[in-house]
């Protein structure tokens, strides 16, 4: 077991403020979703924590009933991440992204770093915890093993989703149908 925080740069988001034209993208919470939707627009950051997003990189939700963690996706590479957010880069050499999102992800993980939180309506994992998160650290051709397969089971849920809500407005248009034949 390894402190994630000898494997990976872990830093905090920025709050965004507003932009003229020259904007650059934020990714929120509400964007960590399948359906990620369209991202902030705001002035480009001059804290030295914010970094724009590469590949490989982990998004983490800071808040939230339990850990929310994704692979950066395609649409949020180049933005920067917003306060509710940590951005952790692992050390790929050692870490495999998918790995480390599907260790977040356990039940086990995902309890662990709630009982960290701290706030009162909304509470917010310190940064710390996630610091001091441990993590086994098999060789990466095992955790790339591992990551493949949580990113498949992952990928399943995503398409069984978009299948049920597909069937779901199938099943109204038909009966729509169905009762429009009868006036």
């Amino acid at each position: 077991m390894v402190r994630l925080s000898d494997t990976a740069i872990i830093l905090s988001g920025v709050n965004p403020e507003p932009a003229n034209d020259d904007g650059c993208r934020f990714v929120q919470i509400r964007n960590l979703g399948a359906e990620d939707g369209d991202l902030l627009l705001g002035r480009r950051p001059t804290a030295g924590r914010a970094v724009p997003i590469q590949r490989g990189d982990i998004l983490l939700a800071a808040r939230g009933e339990r850990a929310s963690a994704i692979k950066a996706k395609e649409s949020h590479l180049g933005a920067y991440i917003a306060l509710d957010i940590y951005l952790i880069r692992p050390d790929q050499a050692r870490l495999n992204p998918d790995y480390l999102v599907a260790f977040v992800m356990r039940p086990e993980t995902s309890a662990s770093l709630r009982k960290s939180t701290a706030g009162a309506s909304l509470p917010r994992i310190p940064k710390d915890a996630i610091a001091d998160l441990q993590i086994p650290l098999p060789s990466i051709e095992r955790q790339k093993a591992i990551g493949g397969v949580a990113s498949c089971i992952e990928r399943r849920r995503e398409l069984a989703s978009r299948l049920i809500a597909v069937e779901s407005i199938l099943a109204e248009t038909s009966l729509e149908r169905a009762f429009a034949q009868l006036s």
